[in-house]
């Protein structure tokens, strides 16, 4: 797609001017290319590069979830696959809300994101899960949709298990695992995904968005808010409004994976203050032994948790 002058506000024929002398013509090119490499070409600064970058994506962001949501406004909620932590977070994850899930090291935080991600994907909905600690992989994800299948149809004949797989690969179409090390590849992998999801609308597709994970944003963006790195906390808070508005839109809910720090005894993310109040709905999860607690910190239900035991059997 093209770069065209006032497609959204902040792109005007001189801002378009300086991004062909960088060798920009097309929106993938920009959300890629770095912003050092824009910013010492041109005279745009960060602040007009993530402005323009906010509103390139939300502009991508037009289109409901499903005819259902269009007829109703209905507020959808898609399932975990656990149904005490469904209960917890109010009936699922809610559409249109950006939550966390935070916890320290080894407290099964990626491998509930994997879970979560597999069932809204069997629910019949895409999942996008970008990854940025090398944690997740195909073969993982295939795996869990092959144990959630089996799980719920336990394959007796030749033709069962030929079903299991016909309905693994069916599932395994619905997800996309992004390896994600930059700020720049998230925002071009999101604007990707989009727009794939808002082709599948507009031809009237049954092919309907229906959960994005990040796990996480810590390792993108805590090495930039460290004190004075004001331009790190104005990027973070950029991300956090277009993450609000791609949920919004789209009306699906967007997880995002964190760690804690040590040693805090409020539980605060990596990300700091500023990113909690952004946040519509908070859980930490805890392991104890082989089980895991989840409990909200910050939404509805807040204070109350539920523990998922055994974990290892999901």
């Amino acid at each position: 797609m093209r770069l065209e002058a006032d497609s959204v506000p902040s792109l005007s024929q001189d801002v378009i001017d300086q991004l062909q002398t960088v060798g920009i013509v097309t929106v993938a090119q920009l959300l890629t290319t770095p912003d050092a490499t824009i910013i010492a070409s041109s005279s745009l600064t960060l602040e007009t590069l993530i402005k323009l970058r906010e509103e390139l994506l939300e502009s991508l962001t037009s289109a409901p979830a499903t005819a259902h949501d269009i007829c109703t406004n209905a507020t959808t909620y898609f399932s975990c696959g656990l149904p005490a932590l469904d209960e917890l977070l109010g009936g699922g994850l809610e559409g249109g809300r950006l939550i966390e899930f935070f916890g320290h090291t080894q407290s099964y935080k990626t491998q509930m994101a994997i879970h979560i991600a597999c069932q809204v994907a069997m629910d019949g909905f895409h999942s996008f899960i970008v990854d940025t600690n090398a944690g997740v992989g195909v073969t993982q994800v295939e795996a869990r949709i092959r144990e959630l299948i089996m799980q719920s149809q336990p394959p007796e004949t030749d033709e069962d298990v030929a079903l299991v797989e016909a309905l693994v690969v069916e599932a395994c179409s619905r997800i996309v695992v992004l390896g994600c090390h930059r700020h720049e590849q998230l925002m071009a992998g999101l604007s990707s995904w989009l727009q794939t999801m808002t082709r599948h609308h507009s031809a009237g597709s049954d092919e309907h968005p229906g959960l994005v994970v990040i796990d996480s944003l810590a390792q993108l963006y805590a090495h930039r808010l460290g004190k004075g790195h004001y331009q790190g906390q104005q990027l973070l808070q950029a991300i956090a409004s277009c993450l609000r508005q791609v949920a919004s839109q789209l009306k699906i809910p967007i997880l995002v994976i964190n760690h804690a720090r040590h040693g805090d005894e409020h539980m605060q993310p990596t990300l700091g203050v500023r990113w909690k109040a952004s946040v519509d709905q908070r859980v930490l999860l805890a392991a104890q032994g082989e089980s895991v607690v989840a409990s909200v910190y910050h939404g509805p239900n807040t204070g109350q948790s539920i523990r998922i035991e055994p974990f290892k059997s999901l």
